[in-house]
C-alpha cells in the first residue's frame, strides 16, 4: 500500500515543473528544520561535529541551509 501511494506521488510530482518541485522542496526542508525529527538530530549532529570551529549561529544557519537542500532533492520523496 506504501509503495503504491509513493509511486502515485512520484507519478505526480513528475508532472510538475521543476521550480514547483524546488519550492515544495523548500517547504519541506522548512518542515524537516521545525518537527524534531531524526534527520535534524542526525543533520544537527554531523554539522557539530565536522565544523566546531563555527559558532553556534553559524552552525545553526548550516543545519538549516542543509535541511532546506534535503527537502529539494529528489531522494527525500521516495
Amino acid at each position: 500500500m506504501r509503495a503504491v501511494l509513493a509511486k502515485n506521488l512520484l507519478r505526480l510530482l513528475s508532472l510538475l515543473p521543476l521550480r514547483a518541485t524546488h519550492v515544495l522542496g523548500a517547504v519541506l526542508g522548512h518542515i524537516f528544520w521545525w518537527l524534531p525529527t531524526r534527520l535534524r538530530q542526525v543533520t544537527a549532529t554531523n554539522v557539530r561535529r565536522c565544523f566546531p570551529e563555527l559558532n553556534a549561529s553559524a552552525q545553526t544557519a548550516l543545519i538549516r541551509a542543509s535541511l532546506k537542500e534535503t527537502g529539494v532533492s529528489p531522494a527525500t520523496v521516495t
